[in-house]
């Protein structure tokens, strides 16, 4: 069997369901894509926008330039609402009116943008990074010469956490119990070959 996740808060799953949900969470905050690539079809398919054109790279530098896509999430961790009934047989939607979008704008202020070359920004090799602050690992990649892009993550799974964890000290050592009021029993001993009877004992 599949060994199981030992930690807190714990988790219903094994140790593969873990890293499956793990790459499904960093997926959906790190999938991005410059903005107007894709299309949002009626019938729910996101398509190639045949249209696009890659941006500059000081355009891609800009707040509204990448989206999010691929899967979304709700508050229960699913992309689908569940549904079921309650006691006058109504539907019930599970959260409530949700509706999955498989193109989201991106929250800028969780990645940091760099244009390299540095110091030549305007040459026709520069590449924009995005490093996501979220996910430590996760970038995203554009050359506006070659017009074309990528998201790759070298990670370990781990989002950011501000609070610093400490590990709490152990408790102080335990004191050597008090042994004065103790006394030693003195030692019985005992022949090792007691006389089977009463005349060997006289004897």
């Amino acid at each position: 069997p599949l060994p199981q996740v030992q930690g807190y808060p714990a988790f219903p799953g094994t140790e593969n369901d873990f890293v499956r949900a793990q790459i499904a969470l960093i997926n959906q905050e790190c999938a991005i894509a410059p903005k107007s690539y894709f299309t949002f079809e009626e019938g729910g398919d996101v398509e190639l926008n045949e249209e696009f054109a890659m941006p500059a790279a000081a355009d891609l530098m800009g707040d509204d330039s990448w989206e999010q896509y691929g899967s979304a999430f709700s508050a229960i961790g699913r992309v689908d609402p569940v549904i079921s009934e309650d006691e006058e047989g109504n539907e019930v939607s599970n959260p409530p009116d949700w509706t999955f979008t498989p193109l989201r704008d991106v929250n800028m202020a969780d990645w940091d943008r760099r244009v390299y070359p540095r110091t030549i920004p305007e040459a026709s090799g520069t590449k924009v990074v995005l490093r996501s602050r979220r996910w430590p690992g996760a970038y995203a990649v554009a050359s506006p010469a070659t017009k074309s892009w990528t998201n790759f993550y070298v990670g370990f799974g781990q989002s950011r956490n501000e609070i610093q964890f400490t590990p709490p000290m152990p408790p102080p050592i335990q004191k050597e119990a008090d042994v004065s009021g103790l006394k030693e029993q003195e030692d019985v001993v005992e022949d090792p070959n007691p006389p089977e009877n009463a005349e060997e004992v006289e004897e």
